[in-house]
């Protein structure tokens, strides 16, 4: 017999957070969350989205066995202020059974008549900022969002229960210059919609701006072309760029990369905008913000290093607009002159916003890439190597490192993974 219980106790948000990790135990492609930052999420004391919002946690039981969680949670702001009638539900995960399912979703169901909502929607998280959707296909590929991951039966379970699919398109949704969009590729064309946030009429031309110019429209292109190992690469993938990021938005974000991967930065740049508005901080609003609640935040060793950074800008010992008008070289010298910012930050934010495509950061991939193709010495330093790799690609490095980063990366999880990364792999690279 199925039985729903409410989350009550620590103990029991503990064996919520966890159930995930026996559910997915055997799947390569489910990125587990860090379970402190996932109970944190729960404690009104520590996230402030729960001044807002409510949430009811419940767990179902058969033979004394977690099969399924569910979070019920009502966003009072959307409620009331925005006056949309809507329940909200999240943390999703079940075993395949639709009797689990339906047990869960009544529940959810239950909560919002109590309080005269009249639908839900979900997955998804405490806001629109959060984790949404569920996944229909790719389900042999690791996530590159910062969403969840879930079984191929999950889609079906709604289906038979009525639910309602909103909308499959190839299409992103995020912020931009703090106007929140969605982005519908097209076959030759980008379209993109404000949904909140100040709509000018240059947003469009910005955003293209920031996607970066056609590779094949630089000077030096045919030699990348000429490259035994670039040429596979795009061959496969033409339309990989450099992307021009906000500066202040990119130095963060870079600070913000050591010693972490992909979905747990992206957490915290959007922690960054709930705390202030939905707006990403300036420099000054980083200095109010402190070190202190950075570290609330998850930011750990990084958050001094952030806050040193916006007290340089502020102060104006460091100016955004004359770091892209120096020299290489010189802008590189000052940003590492800054506690918690080396060599390969400073070349990633050089590489990605200043505009300085003769930088060549390296990290892990690009190293192996390196030794790998182009026989650099397997002991060499990434400070060398990237000073070697710059003296080949002159004032294309830049893209070179893209493009190398790339087939490391791809042909490493090919080799790890195996499955789906295979036909993402350049079929040479492939053990």
């Amino acid at each position: 017999m199925i039985q729903v219980q409410k989350v009550i106790s620590d103990s029991d948000i503990k064996r919520f957070v966890k159930f995930p990790f026996k559910l997915y135990k055997n799947s390569k492609y489910w990125v587990p969350p860090i379970i402190n930052e996932e109970i944190n999420i729960f404690k009104p004391n520590v996230n402030p989205t729960l001044k807002n919002a409510d949430i009811s946690l419940f767990i179902a039981k058969e033979n004394n066995k977690i099969v399924g969680r569910i979070a019920a949670i009502i966003n009072w702001i959307e409620v009331k202020e925005q006056k949309i009638s809507k329940i909200r539900f999240g943390w999703f995960d079940v075993i395949d059974d639709i009797n689990v399912t339906k047990k869960l979703i009544e529940k959810v169901n239950e909560i919002g008549k109590e309080n005269n909502l009249k639908y839900m929607e979900g997955p998804m998280g405490f806001s629109n900022l959060d984790k949404v959707g569920v996944l229909t296909h790719g389900f042999n590929e690791i996530g590159t969002m910062i969403t969840w991951y879930n079984h191929s039966y999950y889609s079906s379970h709604f289906k038979k229960l009525n639910f309602k699919i909103d909308g499959i398109t190839n299409s992103y949704k995020g912020y931009f210059k703090d106007t929140k969009l969605i982005v519908e590729e097209q076959e030759k064309t980008i379209k993109i919609k404000v949904l909140e946030g100040e709509y000018n009429s240059n947003l469009l031309e910005e955003f293209e701006n920031y996607l970066g110019i056609n590779p094949k429209s630089i000077d030096g292109y045919n030699s990348l072309v000429e490259d035994d190992v670039i040429k596979p690469v795009i061959n496969m993938y033409p339309r990989l760029r450099i992307l021009k990021q906000p500066k202040w938005e990119c130095i963060v974000g870079f600070i913000t990369s050591s010693c972490s991967n992909l979905p747990r930065i992206k957490l915290h740049m959007k922690s960054l905008r709930k705390i202030n508005n939905l707006k990403f901080p300036n420099p000054y609003e980083i200095t109010v913000i402190g070190e202190s609640k950075l570290r609330e935040l998850g930011f750990g060793f990084r958050a001094p290093y952030i806050v040193n950074m916006a007290n340089h800008l502020h102060n104006e010992q460091i100016y955004l607009e004359e770091l892209e008008k120096i020299s290489y070289v010189e802008a590189r010298n000052k940003l590492v002159e800054v506690k918690g910012i080396g060599r390969k930050i400073a070349d990633c934010i050089l590489a990605y916003s200043f505009n300085k495509t003769e930088s060549f950061p390296v990290d892990r991939h690009v190293l192996n890439g390196l030794i790998r193709w182009y026989r650099f010495p397997k002991k060499i330093t990434p400070e060398k190597a990237s000073d070697r790799a710059m003296k080949k690609w002159g004032k294309i490095s830049s893209y070179a490192q893209q493009y190398i980063f790339h087939r490391q990366r791809l042909a490493s999880r090919a080799t790890n993974w195996g499955g789906e990364h295979k036909k993402l792999a350049i079929s040479s690279d492939i053990y």
